[in-house]
């Protein structure tokens, strides 16, 4: 009799641990608790998207990354308008998954200078009587 109770209470005991493991794993996560999100810098340029008023990243390989709207602008931040940055290379800072390059957030979108646009460093400006020394 004892050796009954015994296995059906180490049976009763496995059982629990099963269902509570199955539990944590399937359980959605809690409202206002987010997956970690990893930081993220994407070169690439701009395209419109498919939809209305969307856009992605198009990197040099050709993949095009989708982009949420960026968040209002908060106190004296210039809010991001990446229409003016469309057909353009830029360098994107966001938040979002690295395994499958995903942005969840952009945290600020700079313009990539041409190469012509970049002054050499030896160029010299001239000097007060318009001779280059």
């Amino acid at each position: 009799m004892k050796k009954v109770l015994g296995i059906m209470l180490a049976v009763a005991f496995v059982v629990v641990a099963v269902s509570v493991m199955a539990k944590e794993k399937a359980a959605p996560k809690e409202k206002g608790e987010k997956a970690a999100m990893a930081e993220l810098t994407l070169t690439g340029k701009i395209a419109k998207g498919e939809a209305a008023g969307s856009f992605v990243l198009v990197d040099a390989d050709g993949n095009k990354i989708e982009l949420p709207k960026p968040k209002a602008a908060k106190g004296d931040e210039k809010p991001i308008n990446l229409e003016e940055f469309v057909d353009q290379q830029v360098t994107l800072e966001a938040k979002g998954d690295k395994k499958v390059p995903t942005v969840k957030q952009i945290v600020s979108v700079e313009k990539v200078a041409a190469a012509g646009d970049a002054k050499p460093a030896d160029a010299k400006a001239p000097a007060a009587g318009g001779e280059v020394k």
